[in-house]
């Protein structure tokens, strides 16, 4: 009998002994993570902005706003407008008219990325995967006018158009 105890005992403590080891948890601080908290945005670095009336910063949103006369510079990308909001946080810039001491809306965005030229009423262009939302264009490709009441480009070879006008030059 009692070498049954004893057998029972040393396996008991060879089992608690194996529990104990695998209990142990030490956690490491990952020495390559990255705080995304901290992480200044890239548009910033690479991005010229001008405006011949204001510009303000709006840091609590992460906004620019320019206005009269504002321009924006970004590789191949030129656009101009008299209101142009950039957020520089999800790389979006949203473009549009202003409106004079009379109510008069003027100073129409003009937004041009190579040799494409396009003339709307606003637009809405993400940076990162180059979409655009574009109200009331009027463009030219190949000697043919493109207008549209709503233009949403995909990519630069995929558009769709809203109420779209093909017309002759002219």
């Amino acid at each position: 009998m009692k070498k049954k105890y004893l057998t029972f005992f040393i396996i008991f403590i060879f089992l608690g002994l194996n529990l104990t080891y695998s209990q142990e948890n030490d956690k490491f601080q990952d020495s390559l993570s990255i705080d995304k908290e901290n992480k200044k945005p890239v548009l910033l670095d690479n991005i010229k902005y001008d405006a011949s009336d204001s510009i303000r910063i709006d840091q609590k949103n992460n906004k620019i706003f320019l206005y009269n006369n504002a321009k924006i510079e970004y590789g191949d990308i030129l656009l101009t407008s008299g209101l142009i909001i950039l957020d520089y946080k999800e790389n979006i810039v949203t473009a549009g008219r202003i409106a004079d001491s009379k109510g008069v809306l003027s100073q129409y965005p003009t937004f041009k990325q190579g040799s494409n030229i396009v003339n709307p009423d606003s637009i809405k262009y993400n940076f990162d995967n180059q979409k655009a939302l574009i109200w009331n264009s009027k463009s030219e490709e190949n000697g043919m006018n493109i207008l549209s009441s709503l233009t949403k480009k995909q990519n630069d070879s995929v558009y769709y158009l809203k109420d779209g006008k093909v017309t002759t030059g002219g």
